[in-house]
């Protein structure tokens, strides 16, 4: 269960950092609006603006300023109207295009976002956030050549935009360039010593290449930076288990369940380290939780599967519920991902069905990627099916 690079999106709005001034001066409503606004009174400042609008129906500002308390309230769909009824007013604003594509993006409609910011590009070439805030759609998108451009863009405009050296460095990533995604990581931490997220990934990228200390190192800072977020101490666990050092892996993967108990990624990597030291009855009840809170869940699905079609004790073996979970995670991942269809092959094999077994391990050896890492492994599982004999893994050390 590999944790990915990963990056976030622009803070919403950004473009309107602190509210502008209305066309005409002398509304109270407004300036109370934008009083409340300053004091994260968002509530507040929605009901002010829109008394503002009743006394300037046409004032793009106000519409600008109510769309920014929207977004800061929760609500991404009302400050995407305001934002579309001031481009109705003014179409020739690149801010607002560009605000409403960094809204557009966050929810995840990344073609109309990346309409929106290439809009709003045309409008005003020179602000490097529309083209940081556009290669995130792009990436979004899954287009990470073109968000590779537009962040090396953004920096050519600004060079020392820490935000976008990070963003691009997670599409060289993604691609497979880690080392310069490392070179942009570190640029981004020399910029901004305190990005968390930049060391977490750094991190991430060192521990693809084995380089596991500075790994270590990194992920470490990256938690002492964000002491509370839980993506830290799982990416440092997988890291602690590849040094097969399992009781601080499952001390981290602990500590994040114990920050977001209804975490089921966190749920399920701390029953892959169970899974490693044979609490085979903690590792089912994580899995069991994981997917509690989240049916649509695949990994958990395909681990869980995995651990009850191939347990060595067999008071944990469960071949029927095993076939209908690896079933439920190809489903979900589109019978595309490599690890669910070797819990297809497993469960086929607990129920004796040998013949199907070998078929869909041999899509799985199929996957040149997927076989990097898990070859040995996966042509392992292959004789054993066509000996007739079902997966059982080899025997780990107890934590304790």
């Amino acid at each position: 269960m590999p944790i990915t690079i990963t990056t976030t999106v622009a803070l919403v709005l950004s473009h309107f950092a602190a509210p502008v001034q209305p066309e005409s001066k002398g509304n109270e409503h407004f300036e109370s609006g934008a009083e409340a606004h300053a004091k994260r009174d968002y509530e507040k400042a929605i009901r002010e603006y829109t008394a503002a609008l009743t006394r300037e129906p046409k004032s793009v500002a106000i519409y600008e300023a109510r769309a920014d308390a929207h977004a800061h309230n929760g609500d991404p769909l009302a400050a995407i109207r305001d934002l579309s009824e001031a481009i109705a007013l003014d179409p020739n604003r690149a801010r607002t295009y560009a605000a409403r594509g960094n809204l557009r993006c966050r929810l995840g409609w990344t073609e109309k976002a990346i309409e929106d910011l290439t809009e709003a590009i045309r409008l005003d070439s020179a602000q490097a956030t529309s083209f940081y805030d556009r290669g995130l759609a792009y990436a979004r998108h899954g287009d990470h050549k073109k968000a590779i451009a537009d962040h090396t863009t953004a920096l050519r405009l600004d060079p020392d935009m820490a935000a976008a050296h990070h963003a691009r460095g997670v599409a060289r990533g993604t691609l497979g360039e880690f080392d310069r995604a490392i070179a942009d990581f570190s640029e981004c931490i020399r910029l901004d010593s305190k990005y968390a997220r930049a060391f977490h990934n750094r991190g991430a990228a060192y521990r693809v290449q084995g380089k596991l200390d500075k790994a270590l190192a990194d992920l470490g800072e990256a938690i002492r930076l964000e002491p509370r977020e839980p993506s830290h101490y799982l990416a440092r666990a997988i890291c602690y288990r590849l040094k097969r050092d399992f009781p601080a892996a499952f001390t981290d993967c602990d500590e994040a369940v114990r920050l977001d108990p209804k975490n089921p990624v966190a749920l399920c990597h701390r029953a892959a380290v169970c899974l490693v030291t044979r609490e085979w009855e903690a590792a089912r009840k994580d899995f069991d939780e994981a997917i509690r809170l989240n049916p649509n869940y695949a990994d958990a699905f395909m681990h869980r599967a995995m651990l009850i079609a191939s347990c060595p004790d067999p008071r944990y073996q469960d071949a029927p519920l095993a076939f209908k979970d690896s079933k439920r995670a190809c489903e979900l991942t589109e019978w595309k991902n490599s690890a669910a269809l070797e819990a297809y092959a497993a469960s086929l094999a607990a129920l004796g069905d040998f013949e199907s077994a070998v078929k869909w391990q041999k899509k799985v050896l199929a996957d040149d990627v997927y076989m990097r890492t898990e070859g040995t492994s996966a042509r392992k599982r292959l004789e054993l099916y066509e000996s007739q004999t079902p997966f059982r893994p080899d025997p780990g050390p107890r934590r304790d």
